[in-house]
């Protein structure tokens, strides 16, 4: 792969340079089939007004022709980008290859010109470009900290262009329920209120008195489901249960093992008050809220957490112990599968996905519920892998971006690889793809969502692209040189490559720097 003449990020499959140029002019015109209008007007609308692209209807006199082709071989999203001296020509099969291939239009028109108002010109050449993996993630926990909808289209807006397509939500913990379920309102009249929340590193027990709360209605939902659909961005929504349910709880102490009361936690971390799984009625409560869940989320997929589920208070449950000895479980533990498995068939007979972080995995577990693995015994999941089961993969070491760069340097992120080197070749297609989560535990701002994001996001957004072809970090941090003025543009508040590549003295603070708060952040402009 040569050396780039121009920033792209994510870099394409294949690119070769061609002899010649073609002079971009300082308004020029688009040439497509009436089915891709939408796509035309997300990339018109990347333009400034002055210089908003305009429609021609012969496709000579175009700059940019958008053409069809029939075509079975190639993956979804996969697109053809030529450019010669006389016309930009873009092929796809589908409109979602065609959106792909005009971000990186963008990316050529608006890096090599710098400013759109002066007329410069692109080198000619050829583009062959797909997706290795089909699940590019981003997930937002909004349960910690609320962030709000302007925050979420944000993010949608700069994962379209980095060609990320998954945006997995976290709407439910033990700090906070974040969507209204019509059902059931006291989710979010309780639920979505906290009075305090914790102060200090991981292991404080120091709180901030100030409240916090926040929620979206359903129509503020279907609006931002719609907003990311016509970006080709599924948004995959998670309830986390049994663990991690201090909010739900609090709204409905009668699905605890204790009664309660309950409150809605102000401490980060693990709690020991999770839904009782012997409740008769628990499970038609689950399916209530998972009905309205899937008439706003029209996506394949469906979260329902299943980490960090302390097993204490079913120990001592006399409705969990009767069901666990109904079921001849040897442990009422597995109590944890029962519960999986009765969700799994619910959305099964919807038309659904059910995904599970890596705690939910046991032989018994059924075998259409996706693994999002984040650490634990890789072993047993590649045992799943080799029987069938698909994954996903956050690994925690690389990929948690509310871990400091100390831990986590944005070239650690990049080089990081993450498919199992014990995987054999010819089960990497049961890898879906790759997510970077980022918790909210310490991010109560959006400057500080910023920092954590940003520049991390790029790296892993062309990991998920390239797969194990993608380039070596320098590369990669010289293309992303020419990002920085973007993000400035869309006043990102990103942590400078100095912060995000600290020095070797700096990483040695790394484990420490996961027990303690995060205080540096570029100032609000």
């Amino acid at each position: 792969m040569p050396d780039p003449l121009y920033p792209l990020i994510p870099y394409p499959q294949s690119i070769q340079l061609q002899p010649g140029s073609l002079r971009i002019p300082a308004q020029f015109g688009i040439f497509y089939h009436p089915i891709f209008l939408n796509e035309v007007r997300l990339f018109q609308e990347k333009f400034p007004e002055s210089q908003t692209p305009q429609i021609v209807y012969l496709k000579e006199e175009a700059f940019l022709f958008l053409h069809q082709i029939e075509s079975t071989d190639s993956k979804p999203g996969s697109y053809e980008l030529e450019i010669n001296p006389q016309q930009i020509t873009l092929h796809a099969r589908d409109k979602n290859g065609i959106f792909l291939g005009l971000q990186t239009v963008f990316q050529l028109i608006s890096f090599v010109s710098h400013q759109f108002s002066i007329t410069t010109n692109l080198p000619c050449l050829k583009i062959n470009d797909s997706p290795k993996y089909q699940w590019r993630g981003f997930m937002l926990d909004e349960a910690r900290h609320f962030q709000g909808a302007q925050t979420v289209y944000d993010l949608l807006d700069w994962m379209a262009s980095l060609k990320m397509n998954v945006f997995h939500w976290h709407l439910s913990d033990d700090q906070g329920w974040r969507i209204e379920i019509q059902r059931y309102p006291q989710l979010v009249e309780i639920g979505s209120k906290r009075s305090c929340s914790q102060k200090g590193g991981l292991l404080s027990k120091r709180v901030d008195p100030v409240p916090h709360q926040g929620h979206y209605t359903q129509d503020e939902i279907r609006a931002i489901v719609a907003y990311a659909t016509e970006r080709f961005i599924t948004i995959v929504p998670e309830i986390d249960i049994p663990g991690h349910s201090s909010a739900m709880l609090a709204a409905f102490p009668e699905f605890g093992c204790t009664g309660g009361p309950y409150n809605v936690q102000p401490y980060w971390g693990i709690h020991k008050d999770i839904l009782c799984a012997g409740n008769p009625g628990t499970l038609p409560f689950l399916e209530n809220i998972f009905s309205e869940i899937l008439d706003l989320f029209p996506g394949q997929y469906i979260h329902t957490g299943g980490d960090e589920v302390p097993k204490i208070r079913w120990q001592k449950c006399p409705k969990c112990l009767a069901l666990a000895s109904e079921l001849e479980y040897p442990k009422v533990s597995k109590l944890q599968t029962y519960l999986a498995n009765h969700l799994n068939s619910f959305f099964q007979k919807n038309g659904r996905t059910m995904l599970g972080w890596n705690e939910v995995l046991a032989d018994d577990l059924s075998p259409e519920v996706v693994v999002h693995y984040w650490m634990g015994n890789k072993k047993t999941l590649i045992s799943h892998v080799e029987r069938g089961r698909k994954a996903i993969l956050s690994n925690y070491k690389a990929y948690y971006l509310d871990h400091s760069y100390t831990h986590s340097s944005l070239s650690r992120v990049y080089q990081f690889q993450p498919v199992f080197p014990q995987l054999q070749n010819d089960l990497h297609d049961q890898i879906l793809g790759i997510e970077t989560p980022l918790w909210t535990e310490y991010v109560p701002s959006r400057s500080r969502l910023d920092w954590q994001t940003f520049p991390r996001l790029l790296a892993v957004a062309e990991s998920a692209w390239l797969g194990t072809k993608k380039e070596n970090y320098p590369h990669f941090k010289k293309r992303l040189k020419d990002f920085l003025p973007e993000m400035d543009k869309s006043r990102i508040l990103y942590a400078p490559l100095s912060a995000a590549n600290p020095n070797f003295l700096q990483r040695l603070k790394g484990p420490i720097s996961l027990l303690q708060e995060h205080t540096r952040v570029r100032s609000e402009q």
